[in-house]
């Protein structure tokens, strides 16, 4: 299941980009009207959730409900499209694609957003195991030096999901009050180091970024994802597992005080959680 998500969300986008482009060419080119509204419509509106929302100014949490407008635009295509019969004029093979495009859209909002549980839930008051990583130079890194501080550990996907991009500036826009309550913050992610590097470039502000080698560490805490990584991301350098967005915020022994494991990629816990938390003890 999870290698056949890995290859539709790559598909999906690629189809409604192509729904965009055949929408440019047939306004350009003067083609049937209806058909390039639809098409902008039921092809365009979505590929610009992801461009826009997913992309160029990202949101930590986009909730099902805030996807509407979205699920409305791409009905209003097909309504457009059919109003008054079958569209005579408009190529077969582009009216099945509007067809289409709801139904990838319904896919991706409540199948492809769900996550698999992970194969360990963290409770508190449980304590983590030593955990190995690498610095961005390659040094090895061990939880132990961090015993005596309350450790905030945030295992990302890699820079290519924008909800992790995302919750990454939310994290450090609330670094001052995190360092203020003691708190160490420490982002791991198995994606290769030079990508790591420059998050730690981008973000100086006392973050620690680390890498989890071939995801060792996310499977010995039960929370790899395998085939995670979109297909064709690996020509960047990806490998094909990542891991599960996961939060865990430690005490000064390694025990668990919270853990946030989402079953929705759109959906990541806020910064407040933890500082309300921290703040009440």
């Amino acid at each position: 299941m999870n290698l056949l998500k890995s290859f539709f969300i790559s598909f999906v986008i690629t189809y409604w980009l192509a729904l965009t482009l055949y929408a440019g060419f047939l306004l350009y080119s003067g083609g049937n009207g209806r058909l390039v509204l639809a098409l902008m419509l039921a092809g365009g509106v979505p590929f610009a959730f992801f461009v826009v929302l997913m992309g160029w100014r990202p949101a930590a949490r986009i909730a099902d409900s805030g996807l509407h407008i979205i699920t409305l635009a791409i009905l209003a295509g097909m309504l457009i499209l059919f109003y008054d019969g079958w569209p005579t004029t408009a190529s077969s093979w582009w009216v099945f694609a509007v067809a289409l495009s709801p139904v990838l859209w319904m896919l991706y909002v409540y199948w492809y957003s769900r996550l698999p549980a992970a194969a360990r839930q963290w409770r508190a008051g449980e304590r983590l195991p030593e955990l190995t990583f690498a610095d961005v130079d390659g040094q090895p890194v061990t939880s132990k030096q961090w015993l005596g501080k309350k450790v905030l550990y945030m295992f990302y996907r890699g820079n290519w999901c924008p909800l992790c991009m995302a919750q990454i500036k939310e994290i450090a826009a609330g670094y001052r009050k995190l360092h203020a309550a003691g708190v160490q913050v420490v982002l791991v992610s198995p994606q290769p180091a030079g990508y790591s590097r420059q998050l730690a470039h981008k973000y100086d502000a006392g973050l620690t970024f680390l890498v989890d080698e071939d995801n060792r560490m996310a499977r010995k805490l039960g929370i790899a994802h395998a085939f995670g990584t979109p297909a064709g991301m690996q020509a960047l350098g990806y490998d094909s597992a990542t891991v599960l967005p996961t939060v865990l915020l430690v005490d000064e022994t390694g025990q668990v005080m919270l853990a946030a494991q989402t079953d929705n990629y759109r959906l990541r816990p806020e910064p407040e959680v933890f500082l309300q938390l921290i703040n009440k003890l």
